[in-house]
């Protein structure tokens, strides 16, 4: 490929795809997927949830100005619902209750409070727990599953609208800022941009070292998903549940026949970025994890393993996103670090990106939040400052 466009976005997944469609109203988008399909890494192994209750404060008023858009998404989104029910069911032992109390207590001052349950109560919801060993619960029922495959589809709709151009299998392995473009080159690859917006995931780090530019801090950590048929009983609309300290999760799904679990036992261990792997001693704490608080005759313990995936969610040092233009240099932006809450914040993160390009303020949804969009600048965080990295 050999052009010349406006804006370059590198990477494939909800956060390129969803900041070039936006770009394409204003200018000739190009996107580039070193990988043979879009969204092959994060998200698309993605779990995607959406909750006001998910993740840091930021994280969640970002979901907050999401919202809108998944609640009434514009047209090219209206043939099939970004959401549908779920519910998040959040439950605690004695000894987590502290942990279960603060999450109240956040819920309340966000006005976005929660239902509070006993064990009772939860077990109503999610029939495989044991009322007995539960000592509270939060209930979520405004939580809702982001359906993955329609939020992508509808981005690249947007981004083909507006002209856009989608190249995958183009990995860039330079890029040389030289009379106010930038030149994006690999294998067949010779393009040209006024402006590049960096939407690695997990390489963005890499993306940046190719631009001559030194990292943020970008760090993966590998979240894994076990998959087993769901005991009888449970709702293949139940909720997400979760325990209070981050244990685990477990989800129903529709299966090949028969309702399936989705299980995770909400690892972040630090990896090179990679093409994730499941590992099986993830596998076996998640099943030992989730049978602790479910009934001995719910007939969960033993059931064989179906399959199992693994995905990489980046942070930087501070788990905030890195949005906004590269101090160092010209034309250079960064979109990375979602820390696993790519997909709910991703209407949120891609506007104010876009309006960080066409230096314009966000819309009002982001504004409403009070975001402070300088504590997602890139090189806010001191050099060195980063994440524990291993190669395992």
């Amino acid at each position: 490929m050999q052009a010349r466009f406006d804006f370059a976005v590198i990477g494939g997944g909800v956060a390129g795809l969803s900041v070039a469609s936006g770009l394409a109203a204003h200018g000739l988008v190009v996107l580039l997927e070193r990988e043979p399909e879009l969204a092959r890494h994060a998200s698309g192994r993605s779990v995607a949830m959406f909750s006001a209750h998910s993740g840091n404060p930021m994280m969640r008023a970002l979901a907050r100005a999401s919202r809108p858009f998944f609640e009434a998404p514009p047209p090219a989104w209206r043939d099939r619902p970004l959401l549908t029910q779920r519910g998040l069911l959040v439950v605690a032992p004695p000894w987590q209750l502290p942990v279960l109390a603060r999450q109240s207590a956040e819920g309340r001052a966000e006005a976005q409070p929660w239902r509070e349950l006993d064990g009772a109560g939860a077990a109503a919801l999610m029939p495989i727990l044991d009322a007995g060993r539960i000592a509270g619960a939060l209930y979520d029922p405004a939580a809702r599953q982001i359906e993955v495959e329609a939020l992508i589809a509808g981005y690249r709709r947007v981004l083909a609208a507006g002209g856009g151009v989608i190249a995958t299998g183009a990995e860039v392995v330079a890029l040389e800022r030289r009379n106010g473009h930038w030149r994006l080159t690999g294998r067949d690859l010779d393009v040209a941009a006024a402006s590049v917006v960096n939407a690695g995931g997990a390489w963005a780090d890499e993306v940046a070292a190719r631009a001559g530019l030194p990292p943020v801090g970008i760090v993966p950590r590998r979240r894994t998903v076990a998959v087993v048929a769901a005991p009888s009983g449970v709702p293949v609309t139940g909720p997400m549940t979760a325990d209070a300290a981050r244990r685990f999760y477990f989800r129903p799904a529709p299966g090949d026949g028969e309702a399936e679990l989705l299980m995770s036992p909400c690892d972040e261990t630090p990896v090179a970025p990679c093409d994730a792997r499941p590992d099986r001693a993830d596998i076996d704490a998640v099943r030992g994890r989730v049978e602790e608080l479910c009934r001995p005759d719910s007939g969960l313990a033993g059931r064989p393993l179906r399959r199992a995936w693994a995905g990489l969610r980046s942070f930087a040092a501070d788990e905030l996103p890195v949005v906004g233009f590269d101090p160092l240099t010209s034309g250079f932006l960064w979109l990375a670090g979602q820390g696993g809450h790519g997909m709910q914040a991703a209407p949120a993160l891609a506007d104010l990106a876009v309006g960080l390009m066409l230096d314009r303020a966000p819309r009002a949804p982001f504004s409403a939040q009070a975001i402070d969009a300088a504590a997602l600048a890139p090189r806010r965080i001191p050099s060195g400052m980063t994440a524990e990295l291993c190669t395992s």
